[in-house]
């Protein structure tokens, strides 16, 4: 499942927040700088599927789960 939670953000805040995590510059083309034709410019995930299935269950704040995933993916792939 691809499951969202109940904030909302944007790809752009999103990468920037990962960028401040990790201490590295993140660079943002400018609008229109290669965009695909016809990209939706908003993208909402639903977790009714997954709730249907599995009922409620306590969401993760997005801060805490990119840290945490961040850390994750530095264990699997340190060197």
């Amino acid at each position: 499942y691809n499951v969202g939670g109940t904030w909302h953000t944007t790809i752009a805040a999103l990468a920037n927040r990962i960028g401040q995590i990790l201490d590295v510059p993140v660079i943002i083309p400018k609008e229109g700088a290669g965009g695909l034709p016809g990209a939706p410019t908003d993208v909402w995930l639903s977790c009714t599927r997954f709730q249907q299935e599995f009922g409620s269950r306590d969401a993760v704040p997005l801060e805490e789960g990119l840290s945490r995933t961040i850390e994750w993916q530095q264990f699997l792939y340190r060197t």
